[in-house]
């Protein structure tokens, strides 16, 4: 119960310290694939265990916080995420709907959706105990990230990582400009190493990196212009 609190805690802060409304909120736990259990982890740190953790708290009963304040997590909206890396392995053996008949006026895209849904069967195979994946009765499997998908993670939000490196740099007096091309690049090899959005802030990096050493030596640049990954950034002076 303890792994549980702090999450209750983030959610009681989250609502400003409100009690009734924090029992109304929604917690996101992220990496849920991570919890699998395997033979190789030992019984008091394994997923399986972090997993019998969670039952309570998902199920449905009373968080104890800080100066003796509980929250009960019984309207609490619990939303699990997670990669599950292999998963779709699982599907293929498992999937298939050869046995209930068909017929030429049956709808072969309902059958289509029956095959691509994940089961309760295939997260028993991958790792989630049954009594954990009892607690999620909606099973969505989302699709891929696209390139202009990643696209917009990185330059549309208004923290996207792109708008801090702009304060970042406007810290130093310097105005930065990327050019479109530069997030199609990225997002392209994010593609290409099957990382998705991981792995953005970490190329955006390498990228940016190198000039924010530059730039407070140089209080003559004005503007930083990125236009390709392949080219050298342009660095313009003051008038």
């Amino acid at each position: 119960m303890k792994k549980s609190r702090p999450s209750c805690r983030r959610l009681l802060d989250r609502a400003d310290g409100n009690i009734e409304n924090a029992q109304r909120g929604i917690v996101f736990i992220d990496e849920i694939d991570k919890l699998k259990a395997t033979n190789a982890q030992s019984g008091a740190i394994s997923g399986e265990s972090v997993q019998h953790a969670l039952l309570k708290i998902m199920e449905g009963s009373p968080v104890k916080l800080k100066d003796n304040q509980y929250l009960d997590t019984s309207n609490v909206l619990f939303i699990c995420g997670g990669a599950f890396v292999g998963i779709e392995s699982i599907m293929a053996k498992t999937h298939g709907f050869g046995f209930i008949a068909t017929s030429a006026d049956d709808n072969q895209n309902i059958l289509d959706r029956l095959n691509k849904r994940v089961k309760p069967t295939d997260l028993f195979e991958f790792g989630l105990i049954p009594e954990f994946t009892g607690r999620l009765p909606v099973i969505a499997n989302l699709h891929q990230l696209s390139k202009a998908m990643l696209v917009r993670i990185m330059s549309v939000p208004k923290n996207s990582i792109y708008r801090q490196y702009i304060e970042i740099f406007r810290g130093e007096g310097v105005d930065l400009r990327i050019g479109p091309k530069v997030f199609e690049q990225i997002a392209e090899i994010a593609i290409e190493y099957k990382t998705g959005a991981r792995s953005l802030r970490g190329i955006f990096e390498e990228l940016i990196t190198p000039i924010l050493y530059v730039v407070p030596d140089h209080p003559e640049i004005a503007r930083v212009e990125i236009a390709s990954l392949f080219e050298d950034p342009r660095l313009v002076g003051r008038k």
